[in-house]
């Protein structure tokens, strides 16, 4: 009798498996229908880099004029849009920037007193792809201040 009962339940729980893989194949396959019918392509909004910086010449993170010249080079480079820019010195010259741009924005905190900077930037993937794009920017800071990398994260938003 006991034998029967697991037999059952096993059967049953079998029987639920399939029942819930096949449900789960038929929502992609629903998904992926909507989306061809719709003309949808599979969208990711963007790509925000965040790193910290060791710099061993501190000279460059109390720069701030430096830093908004380096900034609007590689905006040139990269066809990127500025829409506005705020630079605040602190009394021991580090500072911190913010340029927003019509693709989203360029940040950055100095403190030279521990030779570092964080670092982030994002853009948007509103008419393109724009992910290997954040990757070069970065790029170019970290070769700018000679950085050795501390911590680096990447969030596809």
């Amino acid at each position: 009798m006991i034998f029967l009962h697991f037999f059952w339940i096993r059967k049953w729980i079998e029987l639920e498996k399939g029942f819930l893989l096949k449900l789960s194949k038929n929502i992609i396959y629903l998904m992926l229908y909507i989306n061809i019918l719709m003309d949808l392509p599979p969208y990711s909004p963007g790509l925000h880099k965040l790193v910290t910086l060791h710099v061993a010449e501190t000279h460059k993170l109390t720069d701030s004029q430096g830093f908004v010249a380096i900034t609007n080079s590689i905006l040139e480079q990269y066809n990127l849009e500025k829409v506005g820019v705020i630079v605040h010195d602190f009394d021991n010259d580090s500072f911190t920037i913010s340029f927003c741009l019509k693709e989203s924005h360029i940040c950055i905190h100095t403190w030279p007193e521990y030779n570092q900077l964080t670092l982030d930037v994002y853009l948007c993937n509103y008419q393109q792809d724009n992910s290997q794009k954040v990757r070069d920017v970065m790029t170019h800071y970290i070769a700018y201040f000679e950085g050795t990398i501390i911590k680096d994260f990447e969030i596809n938003r």
